[in-house]
């Protein structure tokens, strides 16, 4: 046919060039006009002109049935005259019945023809059962397409009933779809269906999801922006990419992280939190350290040994001894006696000693008894001489 025309920005069917009288069928296959399309279109009506047929688009006819035979054609009654019997009438053909001789009337009978369904036409030249148009190929299904009468035997259609659609055999219609299997659309955010009065595809997307739907896998998509994805943790950092949340841990921590505050937390269990002092006690609660100083020491505590200090100053180290030095280093009290006292010293006064024995106290006076008392030296008079006494010697003698 010619082709599609456009006309005002629409496309329009061309009409068909096929239109005179002596070729009106329009041959897609051969992309020519032919003068028929089955039998049927080249009848002429005429009884003495014998069969008509269709071949390869043009007419043709069997002649003259009744010459062959030496009978007369009679176009007016359609029948053969000047039989004497009935195997003059017949024209040697079985699928158009057995044709018999009317003697009175000297005219041939024709048979009843053995042709019907879908061939109901019987070619004499063949002598076989023939259609005689589409029509009578029709086999009442709409989906296998429309049947063609060619060349006398039924065909089936040139291109199915719906090309590019499903088609409706209860309906006898084309449609998009069947069943809901043949409408998914690849999207899985939408519920897919056929809807059975039209035969439509139905894609109604889902209702469910807030901030929208992954048409990949279906899911509910947990966000539109990074305030959807908030999740209480002060020690992640939260966004949205693609649709979904990412809650990345934004500090690397020992012994955790305080959700609350978004700080590292300094320990697990007690010995996390060892300072070194052995003057406090250390302790975990809840992530946070503690260590607690030691009471009882009023002049504080070694924070090596955990010991209570003896002191605080040198005051504190007084050991009520005059001849020691007492002083405080570190928390312990010292304690040093004099060093320049060889007869030792007095705890009272802190004086050296001058004696520890008689001997020490030699005032070379023969005439003292010289004795050490408390580390003192004492010189007594002598009481025993009687006639006095010289120093250098002692006792003066009698006279």
């Amino acid at each position: 046919s010619d082709g599609p025309r456009c006309v005002a920005g629409a496309c329009q069917a061309g009409g068909s060039p096929c239109a005179t009288a002596a070729a009106p069928f329009c041959d897609e296959v051969g992309d020519d006009c032919d003068a028929c399309a089955a039998a049927l279109d080249c009848d002429d009506g005429q009884f003495c002109t014998g069969q008509e047929a269709c071949g390869a688009g043009a007419c043709s006819s069997s002649g003259d049935p009744c010459a062959a035979r030496g009978l007369a054609c009679d176009e007016a009654a359609d029948v053969c005259t000047g039989c004497t019997e009935d195997a003059v009438c017949d024209d040697g053909v079985a699928c158009n019945g057995v044709e018999t001789c009317n003697s009175a009337t000297g005219a041939c009978v024709a048979g009843l023809t053995t042709c019907g369904g879908s061939t109901p036409r019987c070619d004499i030249v063949a002598d076989g059962c023939t259609c005689e148009s589409a029509a009578t190929c029709d086999n009442g299904t709409f989906c296998d397409g429309a049947e063609r009468c060619v060349d006398g035997a039924c065909a089936g259609a040139a291109s199915p009933a719906c090309p590019g659609s499903r088609c409706d055999q209860e309906g006898d219609r084309c449609v998009q779809c069947l069943t809901d299997g043949q409408c998914a659309d690849t999207n899985a955010c939408t519920t897919d269906r056929c809807d059975a009065a039209s035969g439509a595809c139905r894609h109604a997307p889902r209702t469910d999801c807030a901030n929208g739907c992954d048409p990949v896998d279906g899911s509910c998509q947990q966000c539109d922006d990074v305030a959807d994805c908030n999740d209480d943790d002060a020690c992640t950092s939260d966004g949205c990419v693609g649709g979904r949340c990412n809650n990345t841990v934004a500090l690397t921590c020992a012994h955790g992280c305080d959700r609350a505050t978004g700080t590292c937390l300094q320990c697990d269990a007690a010995a996390d939190c060892d300072d070194d002092n052995a003057c406090t006690t250390d302790g975990c609660a809840a992530g946070r350290c503690s260590n607690v100083a030691r009471i009882g020491c009023p002049l504080g505590c070694n924070p090596t040994t955990g010991a209570c200090n003896a002191c605080g100053a040198d005051g504190d180290c007084n050991d009520n001894d005059a001849c020691t030095t007492d002083t405080c280093a570190g928390g312990s009290c010292s304690n040093v006696g004099r060093t320049d006292c060889p007869y030792g010293c007095n705890t009272t006064t802190g004086a050296c000693n001058a004696c520890t024995v008689d001997g020490h106290c030699n005032d070379d006076n023969a005439c003292t008894v010289d004795a050490c008392s408390g580390g003192s030296c004492a010189f007594r008079s002598r009481l025993d001489c009687e006639n006095g006494c010289f120093p250098p010697l002692g006792c003066l003698p009698r006279p």
